[in-house]
């Protein structure tokens, strides 16, 4: 029974395809013009002697042709078809009359409008379906743009607002039609947004932060236009803002306890093991018979003190509170080279001072950079470089050692990939980036930067 309903249902849509618009009085009456054209050619035949029968299939045109542009395919297949039936009588008669001109003429005509008018039909009715459809399409969009919670404007070629949902003007707070980008968001702002590299964030006002999607396109007549949908974040760059603030908070926590332990190791374990070796000498000199377990004995207490002291610096260079970051980083490279690994540092620009949380982020870096350069990567020549430019501070660290796959470093777990995490989460902390320029066999890259 659902088949049978469902299926009656599919044939009477399909029949209404070709159906003539009967509800319609514009197309009784265009019939009806039709029917008076043949009245009236029927009286001229009669009053008028070999008045010629072409002259009204040129009539019909007028009314066929309404048919075709005003109901499309369906009014101008029914109108032809009238138009057919009517003037068959008078092509009969001129045939069993014997008048030729008349008879091709009347058959010329009729063939003309017969191909026309369906054909005229058919395209006015696929410009309807397409105007029906795009007006369909625009009502849909209208409707998704006003109610969408996502604020959304729409910018002419000149920087003017020609479209905004109540979802933008919510959050640019006040109205916007009409008004220019500029107006709204600052010129700077506005003319970022227009041009080719927009930018990923804006801070609208100091309470408030956004993330724009731009796309630019052109109306129908050619005239560019540019779609903006912002999407607020004010939230999460608040949460950013407070794990970058708990990540500082827990870095300095961290290097103050280092600084503590290295203290505690300088003023107690060192101490003892220097006081240790000074009895250790007395010794060796009253006892000349025990010298050479003493000496023995002493030995190991200048590498126990060598290892203390390499402790305390790693623990907390006091290089670099007191002379700065180029010290430190030289006393790395000096570190590096009494170990066995060559290693040089290169000065570009005037060393100028820097905060403390920034230069404490690039020594970890160029430490962590080191230790895997000689413990992973096993390198034989290390290189720092430290440019200090206008505005920005940068740090590259380049070895010759066995180098690795960074598109895969952070699927293996690792000492060394831990290392490099922790790098690049120190610099994110200070508003750095780190980037890393690695390939099997070709050694490593480690460029640290950030604005100071």
């Amino acid at each position: 029974m659902r088949r049978s309903a469902a299926s009656a249902g599919s044939a009477r849509q399909a029949l209404g395809q070709y159906l003539p618009p009967l509800r319609d009085r514009r197309f009784w009456i265009t019939q009806g013009l039709i029917l008076a054209v043949f009245v009236v050619h029927g009286v001229l035949r009669l009053e008028i002697a070999g008045y010629p029968s072409v002259f009204v299939v040129i009539a019909y045109t007028f009314p066929v042709l309404y048919a075709a542009l005003e109901f499309g395919f369906r009014g101008s297949i029914a109108t032809t078809g009238l138009v057919v039936v009517l003037s068959l009588p008078y092509v009969i008669s001129d045939a069993l009359a014997g008048s030729t001109t008349d008879l091709v003429g009347q058959v010329l005509d009729l063939a003309v409008l017969i191909v026309v008018a369906p054909v005229v039909g058919s395209v006015v009715e696929s410009e309807r379906i397409a105007r029906r459809a795009h007006e369909r399409a625009e009502q849909r969009y209208r409707a998704l743009f006003e109610t969408s919670a996502v604020p959304a404007i729409v910018v002419d070629g000149v920087g003017a607002i020609q479209e905004a949902n109540p979802s933008a003007a919510h959050l640019l707070r006040g109205p916007l039609l009409q008004r220019t980008l500029a107006d709204v968001l600052g010129t700077d702002t506005a003319t970022a947004l227009l041009g080719d590299a927009p930018p990923d964030r804006l801070q609208v006002t100091p309470q408030m932060e956004i993330r724009p999607a731009v796309s630019h396109h052109e109306s129908d007549a050619g005239e560019p236009f540019t779609q903006i949908i912002f999407q607020d974040v004010t939230e999460e760059a608040s949460g950013q803002r407070r794990a970058r603030a708990w990540g500082l908070a827990v870095l300095v926590a961290q290097e103050e306890e280092r600084r503590r332990i290295a203290q505690d190791l300088h003023d107690q374990a060192l101490q003892l093991v220097v006081e240790l070796r000074r009895h250790v000498d007395r010794v060796v000199r009253s006892a000349p018979k025990a010298g050479r377990d003493l000496l023995a004995a002493r030995d190991l207490a200048d590498q126990t003190l060598d290892e203390l002291r390499t402790v305390t610096v790693r623990l907390r260079p006091p290089d670099l509170d007191d002379l700065g970051l180029v010290a430190s980083l030289e006393r790395l490279a000096a570190d590096a080279e009494r170990r066995g690994l060559p290693a040089s540092l290169d000065v570009e620009g005037t060393p100028a001072p820097i905060p403390p949380d920034l230069a404490l982020a690039f020594y970890r870096v160029g430490q962590e950079a080191l230790t895997n350069a000689e413990q992973h990567a096993h390198a034989s020549r290390v290189t720092l470089r430290v440019t200090f430019a206008p505005g920005q501070l940068r740090l590259e660290v380049a070895d010759d050692g066995l180098g690795f796959d960074v598109a895969h470093v952070e699927e293996v777990v690792g000492d060394v990939h831990l290392g490099l995490v922790g790098m690049r989460e120190r610099m994110q902390l200070v508003g750095g980036q780190l980037e890393l320029r690695s390939e099997p066999g070709r050694g490593t890259t480690v460029v640290a930067s950030a604005a100071r």
